[in-house]
Parts: structure tokens; C-alpha cells; sequence
């Protein structure tokens, strides 16, 4: 069986499916992973690691091919990797502009969220985050 690439649809897909209450769910992003070409989908697996919320002894036991991807990159670390530790990791990675399209836009989703919650009228908010193609 080929082994599944990760790509934007499918990391949005897992993420969403970690922040459900359904085990199952857990058990189907589970195995997207633990299925998927490492090699080719390196930069998009640490934008999972990065983004799940799932710590390092979550990995170490049900996916651990994203503990082997990680480990002596930057974005490892104990707790939450920080923006900086993520972005350089992608960037020392090559991804492509997708990737790091992905992240940004989920920081300005957890930005507007933040905001909404300290009371800020967010709907008068006009915000975008849009990268330049490579070939521009």
C-alpha cells in the first residue's frame, strides 16, 4: 500500500478530528499519521506536532514516527513549541509556501478567538494573512 502525503486539506482534517470528544475520531488521525510518508510530509507533520496540543508522551506512544520527525529539530521541546521555534523549523525544512500558509492563518484564527473572548468587537475586524506564490 502507498503510503499516504500529507497535505493541507488532510492536517486541517486531523486537526479538527484531535480537538473532538469522539475517540474514534482520535483513532482515524491516528492512523492518517502513523500511514503517512514521513519523509515527504516532514514539514506538515510539524505543523501537527505544533498544533494538536497533544504532548510528547502522546506521540511517544500512539504515533511515534512524528516523535523520530521531530526530535533535533527545533520545535521539539517539552511544551508547546513556540511560534519562532516552529517557523524556523519550517523554514530550515524548505516547506513549501502552503505549509507555512496553514500556520500562519491558525494563528490569526486563535488571535481572533483570544481577542473575542477579552470582549473585542472582532466582527469589525478585516484581517488576512496571504503568502506570495514561490513562482511571483
Amino acid at each position: 500500500m502507498e503510503k499516504v502525503v500529507l497535505n493541507r486539506e488532510s492536517v486541517r482534517s486531523i486537526l479538527d478530528m484531535y480537538k473532538s470528544t469522539d475517540n474514534s475520531n482520535y483513532l482515524v488521525a491516528n492512523e492518517i499519521v502513523n500511514n503517512c510518508d514521513t519523509e515527504k510530509s516532514k514539514p506538515w507533520l510539524v505543523l501537527l506536532y505544533a498544533e494538536s496540543n497533544k504532548d510528547n508522551s502522546y506521540w511517544e506512544e500512539n504515533i511515534p514516527n512524528v516523535i523520530d520527525v521531530v526530535k533535533g529539530l527545533d520545535v521539539y521541546s517539552e511544551y508547546k513549541p513556540t511560534i519562532n521555534n516552529v517557523l524556523t523549523t519550517l523554514i530550515s525544512l524548505n516547506a513549501e509556501t502552503d505549509v507555512v500558509d496553514l500556520f500562519l492563518q491558525l494563528h490569526v484564527e486563535t488571535l481572533k478567538k483570544s481577542m473575542a473572548n477579552w470582549g473585542y468587537p472582532v466582527d469589525k475586524l478585516n484581517y488576512s494573512i496571504t503568502l506570495k506564490d514561490d513562482k511571483e
